[in-house]
């Protein structure tokens, strides 16, 4: 939530996004199949799921905020899924 904060933040200081509507979003997608084997990882237990094929991933329009990310100090790269959840989960012991 810090990065959310930080973008947020940015964003109403800055006046050229007034009355517009603004995705704070990681321009990456990630499959439920990668966080739930990332939160394997991170907690040292196999995961236990029944998959179910629903819905489809869709493009998230993260434009306006790119501009913004070097100045709040939010990094999406490949490892930011695995950041996160280190954040949130303890590791196994």
């Amino acid at each position: 939530m810090a990065d959310v904060a930080a973008i947020a933040r940015l964003l109403i200081e800055d006046q050229s996004v007034r009355q517009r509507i603004v995705n704070i979003a990681n321009p990456a997608s990630y499959a439920m199949p990668e966080i739930v084997a990332a939160m394997s990882r991170r907690v040292g237990k196999p995961a236990i799921f029944d998959s179910v094929h629903r819905g489809s991933g869709y493009a998230i329009d993260t434009r306006s905020i790119q501009p913004l990310l070097d100045k709040a100090e939010v990094r999406f790269g490949e490892d930011y899924l695995d950041k996160v959840i280190a954040k949130y989960y303890a590791k196994a012991d």
